[in-house]
């Protein structure tokens, strides 16, 4: 069965592609559906005022995140290689948006994590 997968920093490139492969014109996002005013409706959090209070993690708390998230980091980069909406190019912009926050990440998936 095919896989697809819409990465978030990539939302609009990632969904116009699926909907191609599955028919459509790519013309999914609300500017492209229904012109003129379509887009003061989406909910944007980035124009919101959401402030945060503490947002800061040291550099011993993202090295124990990224043990933490191991597991999961390996699904998501098994994900991106099944996908059939991205190349190869893709999968590797992901992995290496990934390791800009787990250095110690690689193109390869991983059989253990410690």
């Amino acid at each position: 069965s095919e896989l697809f997968v819409v990465r978030v920093e990539h939302l609009d490139n990632d969904w116009q592609a699926v909907d191609r492969i599955v028919g459509g014109d790519g013309k999914t996002l609300p500017g492209d559906v229904m012109p003129g005013g379509a887009e003061s409706k989406v909910n944007v959090a980035a124009d919101m005022n959401l402030p945060v209070s503490n947002s800061t993690l040291s550099a011993l708390g993202w090295r124990n995140l990224c043990r933490a998230m191991c597991h999961e980091m390996q699904i998501y980069k098994m994900m991106l290689k099944r996908a059939s909406n991205l190349n190869e190019d893709d999968v590797r912009e992901s992995i290496e948006e990934l390791r800009e926050i787990c250095p110690q990440e690689t193109q390869e998936i991983r059989r253990e994590c410690m």
